[in-house]
């Protein structure tokens, strides 16, 4: 394996955003957190087989950063945020680009902290804790300081704001979402917090809020991401707060309809997209939404419900994927369980070990689970469970994994608290 010179400076961002920026998406591309969609499924080749179970590290860079935020690809290009200090003492916010072919580090322009949040973030979230969002041409990322940044692909900064105020109890943790107008982010302050929960979008051109319209917070605090519902006409942003989906044209902040949902005092889990259906899953609880027509624009009718005592066993953080007609989720006691996604039956599950924040990802025939001690547990994907292998680069890890072009991009963590980027994979495989 290829270890990255981190020693060696970065080069220097250029002045404008658009000067000689990256926007080829060649080699498959992980835009955002959970992927193209919000799915956890790369929009590549879905009946390849790939198998992940036997990639080897083809580079690594030690120079990541403290953060729990997931990898971003694009291009040539992968992107990820981090952080200097302390849970309590902030020092610095930075965005990272990465060379995809060697890891190595081409740029880190310094990022401004315009405001502090009323109380620091928690040591298992940290400063760094939201994934950025990449549209090709502008890459979006937002800190626990409440600070958003939109850069352009080649390290410029396009602008910075300032979404205060923050008074999270443990730290705003939801990433940003993009298309091709605007990005937007969601803050779910809790109903104790001394400042409003809000959803907000802001124009990528300018760095200018659209609207930004208030919501009901949840009964403790949020981190749920929104999810994109696109159509050809209008487009539906759809957010998990406050014990209801609700869904707001991404054209005037104006709401379309909301949906009670399970009760949760901390709402983690990002609305999974699968075809018309949005599926929620967590604490042992899962339920499932039919979205009418194109863009989300209509209101949802329940598909179905299932609950700890009908088998359902989703692990608090952890989140699930859908993949060829299943919903694979894991356990808090780290059991994988396969579901029928469509009815939400129970149908298998396979005992893995050890405990899970990651979100699981899906690609070439295979599920992947990514183990707080580093593990990526590679399951085949087919009419039973079949474990494939293990893998193991190195190091703890709470962030998922990206996958693109045939390659996994994994984030973990070293003893000094600093992190390392793995690109995993097999070298034959055209990225």
């Amino acid at each position: 394996s290829r270890r990255s010179n981190s020693t060696a400076p970065p080069t220097p961002p250029a002045s404008r955003p658009d000067d000689g920026a990256p926007v080829d998406p060649a080699g498959g591309l992980w835009p955002g957190w959970r992927g193209p969609d919000g799915g956890g499924i790369p929009r590549e080749a879905p009946d390849a087989v790939v198998p992940f179970e036997t990639a080897r590290v083809l580079w690594r860079s030690e120079g990541a950063g403290a953060g729990h935020s997931s990898p971003v690809v694009w291009g040539g290009r992968v992107f990820l945020t981090g952080a200097t200090g302390s849970p309590a003492a902030h020092r610095r916010s930075f965005v990272m680009a990465f060379d995809r072919a060697d890891g190595r580090l081409v740029w880190t322009p310094p990022l401004p902290a315009l405001r502090r949040p009323a109380r620091p973030p928690s040591g298992n979230n940290g400063w760094a804790t939201p994934t950025p969002a990449c549209n090709g041409r502008r890459l979006v990322a937002a800190f626990a300081t409440g600070t958003m940044a939109c850069l352009g692909l080649n390290g410029a900064v396009a602008w910075t704001l300032d979404l205060g105020p923050i008074d999270h109890l443990w730290g705003l943790a939801a990433s940003p979402v993009v298309d091709d107008r605007q990005a937007y982010y969601a803050v779910d302050q809790g109903k104790e917090s001394s400042a409003p929960s809000f959803v907000v979008a802001v124009d990528l051109a300018t760095g200018a809020p659209a609207w930004r319209t208030e919501i009901a917070p949840s009964g403790g605090r949020g981190y749920s991401t929104p999810v994109l519902l696109r159509g050809e006409d209008a487009s539906a942003l759809v957010l998990w707060a406050g014990d209801r989906l609700s869904a707001f044209d991404t054209r005037t902040g104006r709401p379309l309809w909301q949906a009670p949902t399970f009760a949760e005092l901390e709402p983690i889990a990002t609305p999974l997209p699968v075809g018309d259906l949005l599926v929620l899953a967590q604490s042992d609880r899962a339920a499932a939404w039919r979205i009418p027509g194109a863009g989300g624009m209509g209101p949802p009718a329940a598909a179905w419900t299932c609950f700890t005592e009908a088998g359902a066993r989703f692990a608090r953080i952890a989140a699930a994927v859908s993949y060829r007609g299943r919903l694979y989720g894991v356990s808090e006691e780290g059991t994988a369980w396969r579901y029928d996604t469509a009815t939400g039956a129970p149908l298998e599950s396979l005992r893995l070990g050890g405990a899970f924040f990651a979100a699981p990802v899906a690609a070439g025939g295979r599920v992947i689970f990514t183990g707080r001690d580093g593990t990526l547990h590679v399951l085949k994907a087919g009419d039973r469970f079949e474990r494939a292998g293990t893998l193991a680069p190195g190091g703890r890890t709470d962030a998922s994994p990206a996958v693109a072009g045939g390659r996994l991009y994994v984030r973990t963590r070293r003893e000094d608290g600093g992190t390392v980027l793995w690109c995993l994979g097999d070298a034959r495989v055209e990225r």
